[in-house]
Order: structure tokens, then sequence, then C-alpha cells
């Protein structure tokens, strides 16, 4: 099964599979692709209890799916970490999309998650091929994406 059913988007093993495939098409056709490693960042989100963590998830899942292209695909790839792949997109337009869905995302999260302190922001690093090739055979040799996102990301502002 491809499907991460707690959050109705694709899984880890899926994400790569389909990375491993953007990555073929790019070296028979010259079509660049971005990928984004999407974390959700709050200050006390290792101190919620484990139901709040999902429906954060959940929820963080579903508005950034409701704000990608149809050609665009999304895995969750462990704990709050997601990775998008951006078919046919340069990291300067990869780099413009995210801002506007990390914008919808946060506007959502911040509607529909119930906490008084709802400070969220979301720590995004972005992978461009064949600009990043070394980088990203590397994470999908070791499968350490939210290690490597914990290490090399950046921090979105806070809405």
């Amino acid at each position: 099964n491809f499907i991460d059913k707690n959050y109705n988007i694709y899984n880890k093993t899926y994400i790569i599979k389909l990375i491993r495939l953007c990555i073929s098409k790019q070296e028979r056709n010259q079509q660049d692709f971005t990928i984004a490693l999407i974390k959700i960042d709050h200050w006390k989100f290792n101190l919620f209890a484990l139901n709040l963590k999902n429906k954060i998830t959940k929820e963080t899942a579903k508005a950034i799916r409701g704000n990608i292209r149809l050609v665009d695909e999304l895995g969750h790839v462990g704990g709050g970490v997601f990775c998008l792949i951006m078919p046919e997109t340069g990291l300067s337009n990869a780099n413009i999309a995210l801002n506007r869905i990390r914008k919808l995302t946060l506007k959502q999260l911040n509607i529909f998650i119930p906490l008084k302190d709802k400070r969220f922001s979301l720590k995004v690093s972005l992978l461009g091929y064949p600009k990043d090739a070394e980088v990203i055979n590397h994470i999908l040799d070791s499968q350490a994406i939210p290690d490597f996102l914990e290490d090399n990301c950046v921090k979105t502002a806070d809405l």
C-alpha cells in the first residue's frame, strides 16, 4: 500500500519511489524538478499529546494537499515532516509557489487547531534536480529525509 492512511497522502516508501522516477525522467527528458521538505514547527510540538500531534499533522497534510497543483505529489515521511515533489519546476518558481502554499497552509492550520498558542511555522528546505542531485541521491540512499531536514531547513516566518 502506498497511502499513509492516517493522513491520506503518500507514505515515505512511495514518495521515495516517485523521486527516483522523477530522476529517471529528468535524465531522459531533461525535465528539472524540485523537492520541498516541509516540517511543522511549534515551540511546544514535542510536548503535545499524540492525538493532538496527529490532528495537527493531519490538518497540515490536508491544507498542503489543497494548495498544490494536480501534478505535484505529497508524502508523509515521518513525524510532522512532509515531502512535496514539484515536477517540471525549477528552484525559483518552487520558492514562489512554496511561499504561497506556506501562507495558505498556516492560515488554515490556525483556523482548525484548537490551541491558544497558535505560533506555528513551517520549516522548509528546497532541493532542485539536477542542481542538488548529489544531496538528493544521498538522502534517498540513506532514507534520512527527516534527519536531513533537521540539519538543513530554513524556518519560515510565523503567521
